[in-house]
């Protein structure tokens, strides 16, 4: 693994911004996913406590620094440079890649930075890479800074959430996690994540004594929130549609189910096991499969690769009983997926609901959802109509989180428009200036501190949340150069 470490190093200290791939290559090779930031909490402490005149590493990883300004800069107002050091750690099926221990393989296609099999988490160790060079950088011209890298943002948002009131005392924030160069984000959907368990009796049966496996697997998946509206399929959910479309013509009973790997994102695959009458298995074989080519064929223009096979296997345990298997099937095909509301004034799906992680343990199934709004209100009555899907089955269910909006105020933010002013005077255009489904830690933070001016901004990013994320380097290069600008002339 050290081979690959260097190689990392050596690969993107080629490439401009130097400083800034340089300290991406390091981050990516030490293990980042959520819940497992300690590490990598250490080592940004360590790279930024030669440079600042204060600097605090949480015993979650979370990490806050101060830094004096330039000489001739002091009279500038502070910044805050606030990224998460978190990733959503999603691979191929067939990887062996290890999110604990390994580090990422780091490869360049053209002008796109990517990885061997797996999520890349440019979401959004680019923007720590960005605060460490700002901190680093001798040549770089700045006010007052301070930097926030939070963690477990891509979960519960609890780096955030655990953050005391009374540290910052920047009049601006620059929220480093957005994913497209010429836009500049404004405000933000809020979030509920919570989990569903459905507890479950087996019995033996003497009829259904065939057991199948159905496997769908490589949907492309995609970020929950800013890829919603688009046409990619939900593994889960298509899963239990195949078994809904069955049970009007064949008798069944589900033994297990699992699928997804992160609640933020949409889910590329699924497995399923059912009991089946032995005589049934070719016909109920065509059925799935003639149905699932059917959906593909709605969602041809991005499901390229997704595919399923279904296969006789041993039994290994006794199926759901059959009252309860059909009311669990019955409640996961029904409960409200995707774009609920769109905000027209927005152009965002501002209410939207996804189905994330489903896994069958012992005699429970357990869900994790994530639904989005841009209003409190709206969250809870998405809940609502989540629950209320499940009240024929015997089930529970935990908010693991709750974490609030941004409120948008377009043409309000003096931030808002120094960047439009840097953006065009550099390309000659006008930025996109947006709100997004996707949740951002500027919400929490504005919600903590009322008087700060907040954007977001980043490199273009794509797929995030999934084993196809890659990074524009121009992009790269495109944002950290406005970034410098607006810390110099702010």
């Amino acid at each position: 693994m050290s081979d690959i470490k260097q190689k990392n190093i050596e690969l993107l200290s080629k490439y401009e911004p130097k400083g800034v791939l340089t300290h991406f290559a390091k981050l990516s090779n030490i293990p980042h996913g959520s819940g497992n930031e300690q590490e990598i909490g250490k080592y940004i402490g360590d790279v930024l406590r030669p440079v600042s005149k204060e600097v605090i590493v949480y015993p979650d990883g979370t990490v806050y620094a101060f830094k004096e300004a330039t000489p001739g800069f002091e009279n500038k107002p502070m910044v805050c440079l606030q990224a998460h050091s978190d990733m959503v750690c999603v691979k191929k099926p067939d990887s062996t890649h290890d999110f604990l221990k390994d580090p990422l393989d780091l490869v360049i296609e053209g002008d796109k930075l990517k990885t061997k099999d797996t999520s890349l988490g440019a979401d959004d160790c680019m923007g720590v890479a960005y605060v460490l060079d700002i901190f680093t950088n001798k040549d770089v011209k700045h006010g007052p800074i301070e930097a926030l890298i939070t963690t477990s943002e891509e979960t519960t948002m609890g780096g955030v959430n655990n953050f005391p009131t009374g540290v910052l005392k920047s009049k601006f924030l620059i929220n480093l996690d957005s994913e497209s160069t010429d836009s500049l984000y404004v405000g933000c959907c809020g979030g509920i994540e919570t989990c569903i368990t459905n507890s479950f009796e087996r019995e033996q049966s003497n009829e259904l004594t065939q057991h199948i496996s159905i496997s769908i697997k490589d949907g492309c998946s995609g970020h929950s929130g800013v890829m919603m509206r688009f046409k990619i399929i939900n593994a889960i959910k298509l899963m239990f549609s195949l078994l809904k479309t069955l049970s009007s013509t064949h008798k069944f009973a589900l033994v297990e189910i699992k699928g997804g790997q992160y609640k933020n994102a949409i889910a590329g695959n699924c497995f399923a096991t059912i009991a089946i009458k032995p005589e049934d298995f070719e016909n109920v074989k065509k059925i799935i499969v003639d149905n699932f080519n059917e959906v593909k064929k709605e969602f041809s223009e991005r499901e390229k690769t997704i595919n399923i096979s279904v296969e006789q296997i041993d039994k290994k345990q006794d199926p759901i009983k059959q009252d309860q298997s059909n009311a669990l099937v019955d409640a996961y095909n029904s409960v409200v997926y995707g774009v609920i509301t769109l905000n027209e004034k927005y152009n965002i799906a501002d209410g939207s609901n996804n189905l994330g992680i489903i896994n069958t343990e012992n005699n429970t199934i357990k869900s994790e959802f994530l639904l989005r709004s841009l209003y409190h209100n709206e969250k809870h009555r998405i809940l609502d109509k989540i629950l209320s899907a499940f009240y024929g089955t015997n089930f529970s269910h935990k908010i693991v989180d709750d974490y609030p909006e941004w409120t948008p105020a377009i043409g309000e933010n003096n931030l808002e428009k120094l960047f439009k002013q840097i953006y065009e005077k550099m390309f000659s255009k006008k930025p996109q200036i947006f709100v997004t489904e996707g949740g951002l830690e500027a919400g929490v933070l504005v919600k903590k501190y009322p008087s700060i001016i907040a954007i977001s901004i980043g490199p273009d990013i794509e797929n995030a949340h999934t084993f196809e994320e890659c990074a524009d380097l121009k992009g790269v290069k495109a944002t950290y150069e406005i970034l410098k600008e607006i810390l110099e002339t702010i």
